[in-house]
C-alpha cells in the first residue's frame, strides 16, 4: 500500500475559499482550510476517519464536518495518487486537459478553474441549508 493517497477538495468558486481533505490507507489524514489558492490559513484539524486494507485494496470511511466546509461551495475535485518514484500515478475525477499540459509539468492539485460544479443539496435536499461555522467567519474574501 505504498505511495497511497485520495484527496478531495470542496470550493466555493467566488471567493477561492476551499476545504482539502487527504486520508492515507494506514489512518493518516490532513485536513486544511485555503483562502485562495495553496493559501492554508488553518492545518491539521481533527478527522474521524478509518481504514482498512484487504488484499491489493484499501476502503477509507471520514466523518467530515460541516464546520470545515466554507460558504457557498459550488465546486469540487478529487484525485488519487498510486505508488512511489517513477512508478507514480496520478488520477483525477476531472483532470486538465491534455492541451492546457505545460510539458514537464508536475501535478498541482490546486487548480481551481478545472474544478466542476458541486452541490452540498444534491446529497442533503434541494431545501438545507449549510450551518455557519466559526472556522470561517472573519476570513477575508
Amino acid at each position: 500500500m505504498e505511495g497511497k493517497v485520495v484527496e478531495v477538495f470542496f470550493l466555493n468558486s467566488s471567493t477561492e475559499q476551499y476545504v482539502e481533505f487527504e486520508v492515507c490507507p494506514h489512518g493518516q489524514h490532513l485536513v486544511l482550510l485555503l483562502n485562495g489558492k495553496h493559501n492554508a490559513f488553518v492545518q491539521q484539524l481533527p478527522l474521524v476517519f478509518c481504514a482498512s486494507i484487504t488484499g491489493g485494496s484499501w476502503r477509507g470511511e471520514a466523518l467530515l464536518p460541516w464546520s470545515f466546509f466554507p460558504p457557498g461551495v459550488n465546486k469540487m475535485n478529487s484525485y488519487a495518487i498510486h505508488g512511489s518514484a517513477e512508478g507514480r500515478t496520478y488520477e483525477a475525477l476531472y483532470p486538465i486537459p491534455s492541451e492546457d499540459l505545460l510539458l514537464g509539468q508536475g501535478p498541482d492539485f490546486h487548480r481551481l478553474e478545472y474544478f466542476q460544479p458541486f452541490s452540498l443539496q444534491s446529497i442533503m435536499g434541494e431545501d438545507w441549508v449549510q450551518p455557519e461555522s466559526d472556522l470561517w467567519k472573519g476570513v477575508r474574501e
